[in-house]
């Protein structure tokens, strides 16, 4: 019931913004959503090498090997902050 309420207020919002208004926030919405889209990449892309750790045999692998892991994993991290100090 509050969803339509919602909704029927939105609808006529819509009606007395301007065409410039209109498209700004369009703008606004699709930029939200490529920036959440963005940071759960980014964070799942940081998981997926965390796994990669955790199921990592220590005795198996060479130090170049791990020395890039590491590299992956900072950057990853560095990467994941820095767009969520942008938002």
């Amino acid at each position: 019931m509050q969803i339509s309420n919602g909704w029927k207020a939105t609808k006529e919002e819509w009606a007395i913004l301007s065409y410039y208004q209109r498209f700004e926030s369009l703008v606004a919405f699709v930029l939200t959503i490529v920036i959440g889209l963005t940071i759960l990449v980014a964070l799942i892309a940081l998981l997926a090498v965390v796994r990669k750790f955790i199921i990592l045999e220590v005795q198996d692998v060479s130090a170049g090997h791990l020395l890039g892991l590491a590299a992956i994993t900072l950057v990853l991290g560095l990467t994941y902050w820095l767009i969520r100090e942008a938002v």
